[in-house]
């Protein structure tokens, strides 16, 4: 290739440039009060609105879906509180289970000890009335 191009190189913008950008934005889309008299409007409307740009329109969708999400993630905060205190009753039950379980053992083993000794105790008696 015979015809040589040349590359332009151009910086990103810093951060704090966008940030900027992005604080003008806002303070265009707030709407401005005016110092007159709500039935002295032109259009007799009786309010003063701001022109909403469509970025203007895109972030109110923008705050609509995170007022939305917002709700949503209350009522999951909720279930989530709800599920816990399950999880945390049921551990309850379950350790109270756990014990109920150790003393039915040590209620069995003293059972199975009461019937050792009335076994011997027959025996005896039976040894004792063959004599």
């Amino acid at each position: 290739f015979k015809r040589r191009g040349s590359m332009v190189y151009t910086k990103a913008p810093s951060r704090d440039s966008i940030y900027k950008k992005e604080a003008a934005v806002r303070s265009a889309i707030l709407p401005v009060k005016k110092g007159k008299e709500a039935g002295s409007d032109r259009d007799g409307c009786g309010e003063s609105f701001s022109v909403f740009s469509s970025r203007a329109l895109l972030s109110e969708k923008d705050r609509e879906e995170v007022v939305s999400l917002r709700d949503e993630l209350e009522v999951l905060k909720k279930a989530i509180s709800e599920k816990d205190e399950q999880i945390k009753s049921a551990e309850v039950s379950n350790e109270k289970m756990a014990e109920l379980g150790l003393k039915l053992e040590e209620l069995n083993n003293e059972a199975a000890k009461k019937e050792s000794m009335v076994k011997s105790i027959q025996s005896q008696l039976s040894d004792a009335k063959v004599r």
